[in-house]
């Protein structure tokens, strides 16, 4: 087969995949339309507000991905909706293992560091998950989740003042209750230094 006949059927067969997932989505979303309003089964799934049924929708989903993914591993937009189902259900090797499959078929992909900075934060690697966040905030300034991840490594390595630098110019409704809870921790920490200061 030459090989621009097998990259378009690499990407029709990606692209049907993706259509899929829209569907099963959607069919999930209806199975609770009589349960939410519509702008909440409109809207993706919050982890930060994720109920009994919604973890169970979230583990159908990924169980679905899967099996699509052992026989089209290079579905990347797969691989990143799995990644995000394993965030929300704290399964941070399958967040791991999905961010290394994007990384290789996409190697500059901001959704690849993404999710490799957030695996080595949950895991504890502080300093690991702020250089990939950086790097990806260099590109992509605009990016609030990794900023809101890198917030989260800079609160553990001890360096509140560079958290006001970097959720200090985002609204107040952008950010997730995490990201402000860590603006305020850094708002007080930084209080706190100067009335110290000011004391000496």
């Amino acid at each position: 087969m030459p090989l621009h006949d097998k990259f378009n059927s690499t990407a029709l067969i990606s692209f049907l995949l993706d259509q899929r997932l829209r569907c099963k989505r959607l069919l999930l979303r209806f199975d609770r339309a009589d349960q939410r309003s519509t702008s909440e089964w409109i809207t993706k799934l919050n982890p930060d507000t994720f109920d009994e049924q919604d973890r169970g929708e979230s583990r159908s989903l990924a169980i679905w991905l899967m099996e699509r993914l052992a026989s089209y591993p290079y579905w990347f937009n797969g691989h990143a909706e799995l990644a995000r189902l394993a965030l929300g259900l704290d399964d941070i090797r399958r967040v791991y293992a999905s961010a290394l499959a994007m990384e290789q078929l996409s190697p500059s992909s901001p959704q690849s560091t993404f999710f490799l900075g957030v695996s080595f934060l949950r895991r504890g690697s502080h300093a690991q998950a702020a250089q990939l966040l950086e790097a990806l905030l260099r590109n992509h300034p605009e990016h609030v989740e990794a900023r809101e991840e890198l917030a989260a490594a800079y609160l553990v390595l001890g360096r509140e003042s560079e958290v006001l630098d970097l959720l200090g110019s985002i609204p107040s409704e952008s950010l997730t209750s995490d990201g402000r809870a860590a603006l305020s921790y850094a708002r007080k920490k930084a209080k706190e230094q100067s009335d110290g200061e000011s004391r000496s």
